[in-house]
Order: C-alpha cells, then sequence, then structure tokens
C-alpha cells in the first residue's frame, strides 16, 4: 500500500533535485556569459588600457604572429633584428597556422579574437580533464577559474594559453579516450598534430603533461609517431627557410639560462627569484635550477608508468612553476586543478585563504578588489551547500579567511622587496599553498570519485 507512495514521493524528489540543477546550470550558463564579456570588455587592450593608454597593440599573441609571418616570408625569426619579437622563443612549425588565421581576421578584431579561442580552449581543456563530474561543476570551475588574477593577467597580456589547452586537449580525446577502439588515420593525424603545435608554442607547460600520456597510456608506438610528425614538420620548416633553425632556437633558450644566472629576468615569476633572495646559490644557481627540475621531470614519469592518475596530473601542471622561465598566468592549468580541490571537499578556513589569493595576489587595498573578494567567496559559502548550519559554518571561514588574506597581504606590502620580489614572492605564496590545498583534498578523498578517470 505505501510502497507507491514511497516511490512517488522519491520520483518526486528527484524530479526536483533534476530541475533545481538545471536551474543552476542555467544560472551558471548566464554568468558565464556575463563574466566573459565584462571581461573581454574591460580586457580588450589588455594591460595597455590598465596603464591608461590607448595603443590597442596585439600584445604576446603578436610574437607568435610574427614568427609565423617570417616563416612564410622565409626570414629566420630566431635571428634578433631590433624589434619587439626579433629573436623568438618558441617553435617554429605551431606558429604557421596562428599567423595564417589571423591573416584572415581584420587587424581591430584579432586581439578579441584570440582571447575568445583561448576561453573556448580553456573551456574544452576543463570539458576533457574534469569530464566524469557534473556540468554544472564543470561550469561553476569554469567561472571561478576565469576571475582569477592569473587567468586575467592572461586577458592582459593577451596570451596563448588558452589556445594551447585547447590543442591539449583535442590531442587526449582524439588519441587517449577510446583506446579500446581502433582510432582512425585521420584521428590520429590529427591528435597528433595538435600536441607538435602546443609543444611549438608552450614546451615548458604542455611537454611534461604530452609525454606523461603517452608514458600512462603505454603508448610507446603512437610517441614515436610524434616524434616523428614534429621531426618532419620542423624539418620541412628548415627547408623552406634553407637552414636549421633550431640551433639558433637553442641559442636564445640558452641565453635566457644566461640571463637567470645573472638574475635579469624581470618579467619572470618561478621560485628561484625568491629563493636566491633567502639562499646563497649565485656560483651554483644553474646547476641548483637543471638538478631540481630534472628530479622533478623524472618524478612526473615515474608516476605516469604507475598509472597514479592523481600525482601525475598534479606534478604536470605544478612542477613547470619550477622552469627559469615562468610566469603567473602560466599556473592558469594547475589553477583548474585547485578550484576542484576547494569545490570538491567542505568548505575550510584553508580553502577561503586560497580562494581570496587565487582572485587577488596584490593590491589587496583597493575597496573594489576587496568587494570582489568578498562576492564571490560569501556566494561560494552560501550556495555551495543546501544546509543552513553549513552556509553559516562557511560564511564564519570565508570571514576568518578574509582577515588571513588581508594579513598576509599586509605583511608582504611591508617586505622591503621590489616589484620583481614581491610578484616573485605572491606567486610562490599562491602556488605552495594551492599545491598543499590539492594534495589535502587527496587525502581527504582519495579515490576521488568526482575527478577524472581515464580507463586504461
Amino acid at each position: 500500500m505505501y510502497k507507491p507512495i514511497i516511490s512517488r514521493l522519491k520520483s518526486d524528489r528527484n524530479s526536483t533535485q533534476g530541475l533545481n540543477n538545471e536551474w543552476t546550470n542555467r544560472v551558471l550558463v548566464v554568468l558565464i556569459i556575463i563574466s566573459t564579456s565584462f571581461l573581454l570588455y574591460q580586457y580588450r587592450e589588455g594591460g595597455v588600457k590598465d596603464a591608461g593608454l590607448t595603443n590597442t597593440s596585439i600584445r604576446d599573441v603578436g610574437g607568435y604572429i610574427t614568427t609565423g609571418l617570417k616563416i612564410l616570408e622565409k626570414v629566420n625569426p630566431y635571428i634578433p633584428d631590433g624589434t619587439v619579437w626579433g629573436g623568438a622563443r618558441w617553435g617554429t612549425f605551431g606558429t604557421i597556422p596562428v599567423a595564417m588565421i589571423s591573416e584572415l581576421i581584420p587587424r581591430n578584431l584579432q586581439v578579441v579574437f584570440f582571447q575568445v579561442v583561448g576561453l573556448l580552449g580553456l573551456y574544452l581543456f576543463i570539458r576533457t580533464i574534469f569530464r566524469n563530474i557534473s556540468i554544472q561543476k564543470i561550469n561553476l570551475i569554469f567561472l571561478l577559474l576565469i576571475w582569477t588574477s592569473s587567468y586575467r593577467e592572461m586577458l592582459t597580456t593577451n596570451q596563448i594559453i588558452g589556445m594551447v589547452l585547447g590543442l591539449i586537449a583535442i590531442g587526449i580525446n582524439t588519441l587517449f579516450l577510446e583506446r579500446d577502439k581502433k582510432v582512425p588515420v585521420f584521428q590520429q593525424i590529427l591528435g597528433t598534430l595538435c600536441f607538435v603545435m602546443a609543444l611549438d608554442l608552450k614546451p615548458h607547460i604542455s611537454g611534461l603533461l604530452i609525454v606523461g600520456l603517452y608514458i600512462y597510456f603505454r603508448g610507446g608506438t603512437d610517441f614515436l609517431k610524434l616524434v616523428g610528425a614534429y621531426l618532419i614538420t620542423h624539418a620541412v620548416v628548415d627547408i623552406h627557410l634553407g637552414k636549421v633553425v633550431e640551433l639558433d632556437w637553442l641559442n636564445i633558450l640558452s641565453g635566457l639560462n644566461d640571463r637567470a644566472n645573472r638574475n635579469e629576468l624581470g618579467d619572470s615569476v618561478t621560485f628561484w627569484p625568491l629563493i636566491r633572495r633567502i639562499i646563497d646559490i649565485e656560483g651554483s644557481f644553474g646547476l641548483v635550477t637543471k638538478a631540481t627540475l630534472v628530479v622533478l621531470v623524472v618524478l612526473t614519469f615515474i608516476v605516469a608508468y604507475k598509472r597514479n592518475w592523481q600525482a601525475f596530473i598534479f606534478l604536470s601542471f605544478f612542477v613547470p612553476s619550477f622552469t627559469i622561465y615562468f610566469h603567473y598566468y602560466d599556473a592558469v592549468p594547475f589553477l583548474s586543478l585547485v578550484i576542484w580541490a576547494i569545490l570538491s571537499q567542505p568548505k575550510s578556513i584553508f580553502s577561503f585563504v586560497v580562494l581570496d589569493m587565487l582572485l587577488i595576489s596584490k593590491e589587496s587595498s583597493s575597496v573594489r578588489n576587496i568587494s570582489f573578494v568578498i562576492v564571490i567567496s560569501f556566494a561560494l559559502a552560501i550556495f555551495s551547500t543546501t544546509r543552513n548550519s553549513d552556509r553559516i559554518r562557511n560564511l564564519f571561514f570565508a570571514l576568518i579567511g578574509f582577515f588571513i588574506w588581508q594579513i598576509i597581504q599586509m605583511i608582504n606590502s611591508r617586505s622591503n622587496s621590489d616589484q620583481y620580489e614581491l610578484q616573485s614572492l605572491v606567486v610562490t605564496q599562491a602556488l605552495v599553498l594551492s599545491g598543499l590545498l590539492f594534495v589535502q583534498s587527496l587525502a581527504r578523498s582519495p579515490k576521488l570519485n568526482d575527478f577524472v578517470r581515464i580507463k586504461t
């Protein structure tokens, strides 16, 4: 007698839950549209606008476009010629499609075009890495991530991290997600070329992850195809230019290392500038940085071979911060893991401190920035749970986390560091604390039931 009633009640509850999830997702989609529109408008001129100037320079993506155009015009892009982008720091083949696409886009639309491509690439990457969790949580990760100072710095400089992440996502989807099926030849070529382009555009960000994926999936033969494609595409470029330009590329990279040894890489915010201030490693700086990086790379490949997905994906995104040339926008893929960790465990004071630091890494004294942090952290505290008791606790944690964040920022501002060292300090704090939070989330939920589990 009661079974039909109980069944109907369960059905009504499931329908209500489904309706709530549907409306939640609609709200998130609207917020994403509003947020991306605002950010694209706010950063339509990049950091030049922030400086009060009106020069709509295409900024960093212009370097890749210039390199590709030089190659098409049979000019060696690695020879300094007195221009801003003379002496490129990236590969050759991957820049050619970027340059060809830019020629099809009107000049006044190029900045926003590449920013939109970056947003789409980032979203595809998140959908790929977190494909086993709900669409609502994926959208929430994306929404919080694009408001972090790391991503906004990427918009400021008009960087191509989002595009590179999109290429990596296409490669993963085409080559690794259907290992039990025969992958069509065209699909193999597409995925491999996407990896080659990613390696060219951002080798220090994409290389560890891409090589580790082949190790994780035991794709020895496929890896040889990647190496072959990389060599062939670059050989074609060399033949076109009439010279093995990779030798000049290596000289450029060697020059970066020498500048790092002299502490002259003022635009790099790795751990190393801060470490050099604390520890006297002047004479052995190059050896220390290289040895540390080699150890971490080997460790990443070991955990990939042992198919420890959590450790592998963490190290793949975290280890690049130990390279000598690293910017805060390079941390965007790692911060996607951190945002997942914040959302996937009960809120704590620590999680709110990390969230606040990711939203505003510096300049935390303005009313606008303080209001921005309070709105997002309090909204997360309220809407991340359905229980009023948990909401009250979360709001209390958010308030304490806010004051701790303010104290950290006050200490930083009084550290007597120059602008370069201060940037290194705040990035180091954000990355280290974020890493600890992510590791903590693994300890609390070792199975990661809502995290990616790729069939092997």
